[in-house]
């Protein structure tokens, strides 16, 4: 019969813990509040591009939330990176000119 391992270097979590590193949470994780507020953000930016044409408002979401440069985004789309920088331009304006939240106007007061 064979014995089973008793050292703690045997068990991953243990070894984890006795390394010597200290350990930080993942901040990458969020709150309830934090998903909440982005939830939010969300949904106020989907009212505010809702006005927008739909090329603006994909040239402002892949630009402005998604990360992309304006060649990058010309080439996605097939369109010339002026006209995307317009795009993105307009769809600002759209978001710009939305009528204020309820929920932003009361955090401002």
């Amino acid at each position: 019969m064979s014995k089973l391992p008793t050292k703690p270097d045997c068990i991953p979590s243990t070894r984890r813990k006795l390394d010597g590193r200290k350990r930080h949470p993942d901040r990458r994780v969020s709150t309830p509040e934090q998903a909440a507020y982005s939830d939010e953000m969300i949904a106020l930016m989907q009212a505010a591009l809702a006005g927008a044409d739909r090329t603006d408002r994909e040239a402002f979401l892949l630009y402005g939330i998604e990360g992309f440069s304006l060649n990058e985004i010309a080439a996605i789309t097939g369109r010339h990176p002026e006209a995307v920088r317009e795009s993105v331009q307009r769809a600002r304006d759209c978001v710009r000119s939305a009528p204020p939240s309820p929920a932003s106007s009361v955090r401002n007061s």
